[in-house]
């Protein structure tokens, strides 16, 4: 194993070309370390491309590691559920699985998508299948909050907001994006690096 490889990575960038990055990055630390090594996944995004997340958000839960999302800074759109989703099913829910700093936003909001569909045909094709994504999308998100359906996501944005729900890492809190407000960082052995969440008081 590489003295330089850490089982971290950063997700600014939705780009499928970036997702597909970091997915080759989390299948090196994944064949480097054991399965029990806990993988930090920090957030740092304004968000981007479904596809990018979708690749992302799969592989993360194909993983036999536990798998941690942070984000210290912002998490927004696709950096959104891609923290709240955190967590894959076989892992121990009463561990802190998805941390945001004090100081961090998050953002969620539908789907948004803008480009020349060509003729109205398309265009009705178009509205189809972004509904469709859409409703994919907002049912992780609900799934992940403790919540029934996508619907109640949508109730919940625009209860609260126009589309764009902006919130502190204790709102999100709240809203069961995130399990726990702090900081984490990783300690430094080599074969096994735990990481240390420091909780705001």
């Amino acid at each position: 194993m590489s003295d330089n490889l850490r089982p971290a990575i950063t997700v600014s960038d939705f780009s499928e070309s970036a997702a597909q990055g970091h997915v080759n990055k989390l299948q090196e630390i994944s064949e480097a370390f054991s399965p029990d090594q806990p993988i930090i996944v920090t957030i740092d995004s304004h968000g981007g491309s479904i596809y990018g997340l979708s690749l992302l958000y799969s592989y993360l839960e194909s993983q036999q590691h536990p798998i941690i999302t942070y984000t210290a800074s912002k998490a927004f759109s696709a950096g959104a559920i891609l923290l709240a989703a955190g967590a894959s099913k076989s892992q121990n829910k009463s561990s802190p699985m998805r941390v945001a700093a004090p100081n961090a936003t998050i953002m969620i909001h539908e789907l948004q998508a803008g480009a020349d569909f060509g003729d109205i045909k398309s265009l009705e094709n178009a509205i189809d299948y972004f509904g469709f994504e859409n409703d994919r999308w907002m049912g992780i998100l609900a799934k992940a909050m403790g919540r029934k359906t996508a619907s109640d996501v949508r109730k919940l944005l625009h209860t609260k907001a126009k589309n764009e729900l902006y919130l502190t890492a204790r709102q999100a809190l709240r809203l069961k994006l995130i399990d726990a407000v702090g900081y984490l960082r990783m300690s430094e052995p080599r074969t096994f690096c735990d990481p240390i969440l420091h909780r705001e008081k």
